[in-house]
């Protein structure tokens, strides 16, 4: 009966860490450290980079698929934004009730568009050779719209984690064909192998215990 509870313990935990965790819970930069690439797709060539006051820290990124409904709301409210700015942008004559009504707004946007997308996957953060952003476009032969996530994380000193994003869409058969597409690799195995030793461990432990 123990025997039996190890090996359901184990198949839990291995489905626990194959069930993809979606986290959108985290401020994005608003201190300018990082700039995100220009353009509407991030090549191979473009880079992110990260203010040097940050000190040293580890790049991480990672593509989470958009769907055709969720773009269109998105570049709707983006569109409005814009509309908006240029509309109502406060000039130097304006008080300062004026201009903070102004910034509310445009909050309230950026909330609206950020609520739309999908957020980050804890377990699917690739790490950045130098700024780089590669997409994995094998099989891809339609366009496709993407969050774009960013993570910079200090290896020294206290710093919290920094996070921002774009959306981005990737069109086959045009320049962006060229960006290098590194495998993304299949953890399932891996985590597999790694709940079934994890509950091996367990189960020995305990026959130790009760020999």
């Amino acid at each position: 009966m123990k025997k039996i509870s190890y090996l359901v313990l184990s198949f839990l935990l291995a489905v626990t860490l194959m069930v993809p965790v979606y986290a959108h819970n985290v401020t994005l930069d608003d201190e300018g450290i990082i700039t995100m690439p220009d353009g509407d797709y991030p090549s191979g060539s473009a880079k992110v980079t990260i203010d040097e006051s940050y000190g040293e820290y580890a790049l991480t990124y990672q593509y989470v698929e958009l769907n055709d409904d969720d773009y269109n709301s998105y570049m709707a409210i983006l569109e409005e934004q814009n509309d908006y700015k240029a509309k109502d942008l406060p000039g130097d004559k304006d008080s300062q009730k004026d201009k903070e009504n102004y910034e509310s707004v445009i909050a309230d946007y950026e909330k609206s568009m950020q609520d739309i997308l999908p957020g980050y996957v804890n377990n699917n953060w690739r790490n950045s050779e130098n700024g780089s952003l590669p997409l994995d476009t094998t099989g891809i032969d339609s366009e496709k719209h993407y969050v774009l996530w960013v993570r910079v994380t200090a290896t020294s000193g206290e710093l919290n984690a920094v996070y921002q994003n774009k959306v981005v869409t990737y069109k086959p058969n045009t320049a962006n064909d060229n960006v290098s597409s590194p495998s993304t690799g299949d953890n399932t195995i891996l985590i597999l192998l790694a709940a079934i030793t994890i509950g091996g461990v367990m189960f020995i432990s305990y026959k130790k215990a009760h020999a």
